[in-house]
């Protein structure tokens, strides 16, 4: 609030009496310090009331503000201003605003002002403003509010220690404290806090404690007093003044002080001893009363001893420790101590009697008219026992005692597992017994209620026991399965139950484990004790194959699948459909259609549901789905489940619920029946239940059921086929072929692409589709609409060939590409037909590509030879810069079959023009015949230089020849070879005029060749050679070099020198090591490249790949 907004409302004031009390205490409220010392200017004289009643105002709403006060508290203003309580602001300021308070004492504000109910500053304040207001003289701490308490008595009332103690220091008076012990009442005692005072009132005591005082004292209700202020001190007070008989002493042994216990033995009016008053348990204090040596037999007047009234289990073992004791000393009933604890069912004070020594069947003198110890009664322990229910349970324990064993290990290996239920119950085993039993202690148990028909109310009593005793209920050393699963195992809900509620890990699996056994009831149990219902995978997703509800509808278990989708399991309502489909479940099936049909509402109007039915040909499936919703004439995958069928019942049950014949997807029902799809799912459904003479009646059948319902035979599907033309494949009987040409279909009727029956017939190799089809008007010459006919079909069968050559088939017809019969076959025997019929041996396609050219690249070496003997031209072509060699042999990588028909070709004389000049470099490395290498040498091949980008091998130079081929390749015989028909280039010249870095090359490969080398350049190299080698250089090594040595005019021996035709063949060694690695490095680092879709990188690639896979 600004105190522009101050001057408006005092300007309009809103109260005649008082018209700035309410922007006082918004103000005041706000916090808006630095305003209100303006607001406080503005007000002066003006308003009495807004100021006096703005410091309670403040006092409440900014607490611990230090300059509040100093704006509010000056010039006059009233100290002692009371809201409507009577409070002034100093009793507001005790509540811990230290800072107001200390404030108001300086300016004289009355310390001893009370408020309407006679309360001070000093009643309920802290430590802290009770040291600033006890500084003040004029406090009186003594004065009493409404309910008559002073200070004091509000500090012990609330046990405010630390008050009490400031109070008592001041001097203040101490007799409140006492009257108000005197004058409360038993609850009130019962309410009052005074452990902690007595400690701070007993040093100022001292000096006023007096004989009334304390007989007040003790005449209240001690049992009360003592409680709350001590027994201790109490009595130390008392005993002070000679009071000590005036407390019951058996509070003194309920202290367990033993030194303050000792100072009183004192019989009292009941004639109990001190050792009777521990019967509730302070062994500590009975030991030290025992180590004095008083009367352990000493009776009260109803002739109890000590030990027999004794509860607390260490203070009857503190008894039976001494020798004193009789175990069969009888009261004034004659009872002894046996027959009170057993008709009292005091068990655990039983067997410590019994281990101690107490029989059942005592012999004593002290009667002599039986042999037992008896009572009053004339019964014996024993009898108490059995009256009490106890006999066998006493027995055991006897028994176990004479045994020195442990009885709950002795019960149940005697299977008793009643008495072993009892004896934990009871808790009458020890730690040590219970951690001495045997780890499989349950595992044992479990075995044994295995072994009856019924399992004993005991069994499982005992089991409980155990769990409750922290037996280890999960899986033992000695056990393959978890106990809840042998629970499971014998359909135990109980016992099930009590693994359960004592922590037993339950998984998924036990909840598949309780329905494979039909125990449906345990299913809730599981699941409430956490059991996933839904099995889920590493990653946290539902699973439901192999689930617990899987296994339930797999099994025909619904009330099982009902109880598990009520506790939420979730359905994979597809998968389930499926499986009851798969395995002839109908009773599933029917539960899921009917219980569970809204999840399954999705599933079942899926067509593929409906064509799964049809596949498994269960009519009764067939009709729940139909009913179900299901569409007859779903389509899925391209099929209708009419498509789909394959068992005859099941196709003339669609027929008759209405399946239409001719729905068309990318084929009809007809024409699907000679799909090779549908062909192998009969025949994996029928055989070998049917022959194929009866599939090939079945399927003439099926084809008449579907004709005589309106099936049209010269449908096609989407290649435009007919029923027909699918069905000269091979694989249907040609009697199926002939049905169908009787029942009308077109023989020449032709698809998208032009083709016939006959040229499917033909493709297929179906010889009796091809006679049967001639036999019934098939045009033998009709061409598809990329111009071939059957005859080019056929190639690849010498008899269909035969038959269609028989027929007047025209071998010389051309498809669009120019291929006659003769190009396209590739068989020998054909190849013989169709020439001996005419076929023209040098005819070239649209690609140029004769016969022989297409069988050499084809390393067809067998039609290649028939081809040649019939004339087949041999020669090159200039316009397409080819020839028959330099298809085959222009390949980075020449292998077998390369060698094999160049081999073939040469020795025919084939033309070497157009063959790459670096066939030698590529035939020395892969040729496992040098004879090759030789024949192409005399056939032209000159000797050339491969540049490369880089050196290869560590060889030192980047222009290769064949020479420096066989020195990196280390072919000694090449070596020689070459240099004897100096067979060279330029760069050889290098080698053989003893080049260091070539010698020491071969110096640290360890070549072979390295010797012969030395030994031929020992010698300068003679000058008809350098001549010779310069010549040829000159002379080139393209395709006109040849020409270029007919023109030189040299003589011509020089001219057969230079053409290396008159070389004589040698038998040579080739070497075999990195032949393809020096081939790869040698195309990868060639400077002159190929087009890299040149059939000259045939194989490169795959070889690429291999090797970076293998680096």
């Amino acid at each position: 609030m600004s105190i522009a907004d101050v001057d408006l409302n005092m300007a309009e004031p809103n109260d005649q009496d008082h018209p700035n009390d309410s922007i006082l205490f918004k103000t005041i409220a706000s916090n808006c310090f630095s305003e209100n010392h303006e607001l406080l200017r503005l007000c002066d004289h003006k308003t009495t009331h807004a100021m006096n009643l703005a410091v309670p105002q403040a006092s409440r709403l900014n607490i611990g503000h230090a300059h509040l006060p100093q704006f509010l508290l000056h010039d006059g203003t009233r100290l002692e201003p009371r809201d409507d309580n009577g409070n002034t602001l100093l009793i507001f300021s005790a509540k811990d605003f230290l800072y107001i308070m200390d404030k108001l004492l300086r300016l004289d504000a009355v310390a001893n002002a009370k408020n309407n109910v006679n309360a001070t500053s000093t009643l309920g304040t802290s430590r802290e403003v009770m040291q600033v207001l006890l500084v003040d003289r004029s406090l009186n701490s003594d004065e009493k509010n409404q309910t008559r308490n002073t200070a004091l008595m509000s500090a012990a009332k609330t046990s405010h220690i630390q008050n009490i103690k400031l109070l008592i220091s001041a001097g203040d008076s101490q007799d409140g404290i006492h009257s108000v012990l005197l004058n409360w009442s038993k609850e009130d005692l019962d309410c009052f806090p005074l452990s902690k005072i007595t400690l701070i009132l007993e040093p100022y005591n001292r000096s006023i404690i007096y004989e009334r005082k304390l007989r007040q004292i003790v005449s209240l209700n001690i049992l009360h007093v003592t409680k709350r202020l001590g027994l201790g001190k109490l009595l130390e007070m008392l005993s002070r003044a000679k009071l000590v008989n005036s407390i019951p002493l058996h509070l003194v042994a309920d202290e367990n002080d033993f030194g303050l216990s000792t100072s009183v033995l004192l019989n009292n009016f009941s004639e109990n001893t001190e050792t009777m008053f521990s019967k509730k348990g302070f062994p500590s204090i009975v030991g030290k009363i025992l180590s004095t040596g008083p009367d352990v037999i000493a009776k009260n007047n109803k002739g109890d001893t000590a030990h027999t009234v004794a509860t607390s289990r260490e203070v009857i073992q503190c008894f039976q420790a001494d020798r004193r004791l009789h175990l069969d000393r009888q009261s004034s009933t004659e009872n002894t101590a046996l027959i009170s604890v057993i008709e009292t069912s005091h068990l655990q004070k039983d067997k410590l009697l019994i281990n101690a020594g107490a029989n059942l069947n005592r012999r004593v003198l002290l009667n002599s008219k039986t042999v037992f110890t008896e009572n009053n009664s004339n019964e014996s322990a024993f009898y108490a026992a059995k009256a009490s229910g106890w006999d066998k349970l006493q027995t055991l324990l006897c028994r176990a005692k004479s045994m020195n064993s442990n009885p709950l290990q002795l019960a149940a290996v005697e299977n008793d597992f009643e008495t072993c239920a009892m004896l934990l119950k009871y808790k009458l085993c020890d730690k040590e017994e219970t951690q001495n039993l045997r780890p499989d202690i349950l595992c044992y148990v479990f075995r044994q209620i295995q072994q009856r028909d019924a399992i004993l109310p005991s069994a499982l009593e005992f089991v409980r026991e155990l769990c409750r005793m922290g037996m280890n209920v999960n899986r033992c050393q000695c056990c393959i399965t978890s106990r809840i699963d042998f629970a499971l195992r014998i359909g135990s809900y109980e016992l099930a139950e009590i693994l359960c509620a004592h922590g037993a890990r339950v998984t998924h699996e036990n909840l598949v484990s309780a329905v494979k056994r039909q125990h449906i009831h345990v299913i809730p149990l599981l699941v409430n004790y956490g059991t996933p219902v839904n099995k889920y995978n590493y990653r946290g997703h539902i699973i439901y194959k192999d689930s617990a509800l899987d296994v339930a509808l797999e099994n025909c278990l619904t009330s099982a699948a009902r109880v598990l989708l009520q506790h939420g399991a979730q359905l994979d309502a597809e998968c389930a459909v499926t499986q009851a489909l798969k395995s002839d479940n109908t009773r599933t099936l029917m539960y899921l259609l009917t219980e569970c049909a809204q999840q399954t509402k999705a599933v079942i109007v899926k067509p593929e549901t409906l064509i799964h039915a049809v596949q498994l040909g269960d009519i009764q499936f067939i009709q729940l789905l139909l009913d179900a919703g299901a569409d007859i004439d779903g389509v899925h995958d391209n099929k209708t489940p009419l498509m789909r069928a394959v068992h005859i019942e099941v196709i003339n049950y669609l027929l008759n619920k209405g399946a239409n014949v001719n729905f068309k997807t990318n084929t009809t029902p007809l024409i699907n029946l000679f799909s090779c799809r549908y062909f192998n799912y009969k025949r994996s459904t029928f055989h070998p239940q049917l022959s194929s003479k009866e599939m090939e009646e079945q399927t003439i059948h099926v084809i008449d059921l579907f004709l005589r319902n309106g099936a049209k035979v010269e449908d096609t599907d989407d290649n435009g086929c007919t029923a027909m033309i699918k069905s000269v494949t091979g694989i249907h009987s040609v009697e199926v072929l002939k049905y169908l040409i009787d029942k009308g279909a077109e023989v020449n009727r032709q698809n998208n692409k032009g083709l016939t029956a006959m040229h499917k017939a033909a493709r297929y190799c179906a010889f009796d589709f091809v006679n049967v089809l001639i036999k019934y008007g098939a045009l033998v010459n009709m061409k598809s609409h990329d111009g071939r006919t059957p005859l080019h079909q056929a190639v690849g069968n010498k008899d269909i060939v035969k038959l269609l050559l028989e027929n007047q088939a025209n071998v010389n017809l051309e498809d669009d590409l120019g291929n006659t019969p003769l190009s396209l076959a590739s068989d020998d025997h054909v190849v013989k037909l169709l020439i001996a019929s005419g076929s023209d041996v040098n005819h070239r396609n649209s690609s140029g590509m004769s016969p022989l050219w297409l069988a050499a690249e084809n390393y067809n070496t067998k039609c290649l030879e028939i081809l040649i003997n019939a004339k087949a031209d041999l020669d090159h072509d200039d316009q397409q810069k080819k020839s028959a060699l330099s298809l085959v042999l222009n390949k980075w990588l020449p292998h077998e079959r390369v060698q094999q028909t160049a081999k073939v070709l040469l020795d025919h004389q084939a033309s070497v023009a157009f063959v790459r000049p670096d066939v030698i470099h590529r035939l020395i490395a892969a040729c496992n015949d040098s004879t090759l290498v030789q024949k192409i040498m005399k056939s032209g091949i000159s000797p050339t230089d491969i540049v490369l980008q880089q050196t290869i091998f560590n060889w030192p130079e980047t222009s290769v020849s064949p020479l420096a081929v066989s020195f990196i390749l280390d072919s000694l015989d090449f070596v020689s070879y070459f240099i004897e028909n100096w067979y060279l280039t330029k760069s050889d010249i290098k080698i053989l005029s003893r080049n260091q870095k070539i010698i020491d090359g071969l110096q640290q490969r360890e070549s072979k060749a390295l010797s012969y080398l030395e030994e031929v350049s020992r010698q300068p190299m003679r000058l008809e050679l350098l001549c010779f080698i310069t010549v040829s250089s000159a002379l080139g090594s393209d395709q006109g070099r040849r020409q270029r040595v007919h023109n030189s005019k040299l003589p011509v021996p020089i001219q057969d020198m230079l053409l290396f035709s008159k070389l004589e063949f040698k038998v040579l060694l080739a070497n075999t090591w990195n032949r393809t690695k020096f081939l790869y490095q040698l195309t990868k680092k060639q400077v002159k490249q190929e087009d890299p879709k040149s059939p000259f990188y045939e194989m490169f690639e795959n070889f690429s790949r291999r090797r970076v896979r293998r680096i």
